[in-house]
């Protein structure tokens, strides 16, 4: 609704609908910013993972980790995610992003390994972006803040 284009409103609930939604409702920016922890505890996951071979269940951990993180920088940019397709290709070129965050991304889960020693590598590698990622998210959390929550939460 906060995106969509209203065609046809007789008595004015969408459009009124829609203008409620045209700001990006901090509360939900706070939360899904805070939720980003989840994507570290998906990480040491995909560590136990590594270590037994189970390419398979690192890389799920990985995609939900990393999905996270996609949803909580176009929080931390107050823009809607609406579909996961594309999402990581726009998330890159968010101000919030860290630095190569899609390459990395695509890297980590187009190529996770298939050892022990090769799926450890790239659970390292996401444990360092994943860490990178919330501090850019901290950091945006303190520089914009929130304005009906205060800046210091």
């Amino acid at each position: 609704m906060a995106l969509g284009q209203v065609l046809a409103d007789p008595s004015g609930e969408l459009t009124a609908l829609r203008t409620s939604l045209s700001s990006y409702p901090e509360p939900l920016r706070d939360a899904l910013i805070a939720g980003a922890w989840e994507a570290e505890f998906l990480a040491a996951g995909a560590a136990k993972g590594a270590a037994r071979a189970d390419a398979l269940y690192v890389s799920l951990c990985l995609s939900r980790a990393f999905g996270i993180l996609v949803q909580a920088l176009y929080a931390a940019d107050r823009r809607w995610c609406l579909n996961e397709k594309g999402a990581l290709s726009a998330a890159e070129l968010l101000p919030s992003a860290p630095p190569a965050f899609g390459k990395r991304v695509r890297t980590l889960l187009g190529t996770p390994g298939t050892t022990p020693e090769s799926l450890k590598a790239t659970v390292t590698e996401a444990r360092a972006l994943i860490e990178e990622t919330r501090a850019a998210l901290a950091q945006a959390r303190r520089l914009t803040g929130s304005p009906t929550h205060g800046a210091s939460r």
